[in-house]
């Protein structure tokens, strides 16, 4: 887990909060996962520099059905927004982002 706040540089919330997104990256620092509740803002920015390469492939993940949705183009500016709102009004989702190799 990333603790030292490398990962999420921006809008991650405070640690022990409602809103704060857990993010781990793999040892090899290829994949990145994070969880971002319900409580949250909606809106983060990630470091693309903490990965090995610059991530080339991401999807969101509906916790409650297991549902994945490809992101289509990564951010360049790493400046991520969550989905819209599924409409179960709970709306947390996770994150993956992963190099291509």
């Amino acid at each position: 887990p990333d603790s030292s706040n490398s990962i999420i540089i921006k809008e991650r919330g405070e640690y022990g909060s409602p809103g704060y997104i857990p993010v781990s990256l793999t040892k090899d620092n290829r994949k990145m996962i994070a969880y971002i509740p319900s409580n949250h803002i909606g809106e983060f920015m990630i470091d693309y520099r903490r990965f090995s390469l610059k991530p080339g492939q991401g999807f969101w993940i509906n916790p409650a059905t297991g549902e994945k949705c490809d992101i289509q183009a990564l951010p360049s500016d790493g400046h991520f927004k969550i989905p819209k709102d599924r409409g179960d009004m709970i709306n947390d989702w996770v994150l993956v982002l992963q190099t291509l190799i």
